[in-house]
């Protein structure tokens, strides 16, 4: 989810605890209007995903909404899984949805900030690796041992429509995935 204005609008996502049942749903909701109601959007005109990240930012023109990565149910897909790249951007007063230029790695499950007058910065995340190196290491699920997740950080140009990779996130600095992040006192 991400605010926009005074409106937080949800994308994608889960129905229930199965990746099955990811969707491409959108959903707002007006915050100023104590009698709101959530809204029901158009769906994002892309493949239904879990696990996706979801920023709000300023493009030069004014604040959109971003949303890149995830992974929904795909037969035959590692461990019935694919793993999505793609960067979609919604101008909320138009309501069209626009392809952006696809992230260096898939990006799932991660945390995504806007920073600055026009990046998104990814500081934590899933790229499909650990899954991956799991299943073709043969070893049975509960004897695995996690490798970790990746350490470099990423950030999108919402003005040039690039990413970049940053560098390494410190050592000692946790990958929180699946954990949201805010801006708290600065």
């Amino acid at each position: 989810a991400a605010l926009v204005g005074s409106h937080v609008y949800v994308v994608a996502g889960q129905r229930d605890k199965t990746i099955q049942s990811a969707t491409h749903k959108v959903y707002r909701l007006d915050l100023s209007d104590q009698a709101a109601m959530w809204e029901i959007l158009p769906d994002m005109p892309a493949q239904a995903r879990a696990f996706n990240q979801v920023a709000a930012q300023h493009d030069g023109r004014s604040t959109k909404l971003y949303v890149f990565g995830g992974r929904y149910f795909q037969e035959g897909g590692p461990a019935d899984l694919a793993f999505l790249k793609d960067c979609w951007v919604l101008d909320p007063q138009t309501g069209v949805w626009q392809q952006r230029a696809d992230s260096p790695v898939p990006l799932m499950a991660g945390t995504a900030i806007a920073f600055g007058q026009s990046n998104i910065v990814v500081p934590a995340y899933a790229d499909s690796s650990a899954l991956i190196a799991m299943l073709d290491s043969g070893i049975p699920t509960r004897d695995y041992k996690h490798p970790g997740f990746p350490k470099p950080v990423y950030s999108y140009h919402t003005i040039i429509d690039a990413w970049a990779e940053l560098g390494d996130r410190p050592a000692d600095v946790a990958n929180t995935v699946t954990t949201p992040a805010v801006w708290w006192n600065g």
